[in-house]
Order: C-alpha cells, then structure tokens, then sequence
C-alpha cells in the first residue's frame, strides 16, 4: 500500500551570462540583433557561466555592450 506518490520537481535551469546577454542584444535590436553571439561570447569570456540577477546584470551589460 502506497501512502505518498512523491516525485520532486527539477529545479529550472537559469541562463546564462551569454544568454542573457544574446537575449538582450535581440531585444535592442540593430547592430547588437546582428552582433548577439559575440556579445554573448564575450560576456561568457568576462564573467563565467554563473547567472547573475539585479546589479551585477546591469553591470554586466553595461561592459559588455559599451566595450565588447
């Protein structure tokens, strides 16, 4: 006799830097739609493949789309 059928759900998987960062290189449109993948390269290449959320995003995209 079975009391509990427990199935855990998985965690989602955040994205990211570069993901982050291709996403909103398509959102601004333009030159950064037609550079996303180097953007996100090298916003890869800067930060490392932990997600970041609030500041340390906006940082982010703050170097990598005035610099990169």
């Amino acid at each position: 006799m079975k009391l509990f059928d427990v199935r855990f759900a998985e965690a989602p998987r955040l994205p990211t830097p570069g993901e982050q960062v291709r996403a909103e290189a398509r959102r601004r449109g333009g030159h950064y739609a037609r550079n996303a993948n180097h953007y996100a390269a090298v916003a890869e290449r800067w930060y490392g493949r932990r997600p970041l959320h609030g500041e340390e995003r906006r940082v982010m995209f703050d170097d990598v789309f005035s610099n990169g």
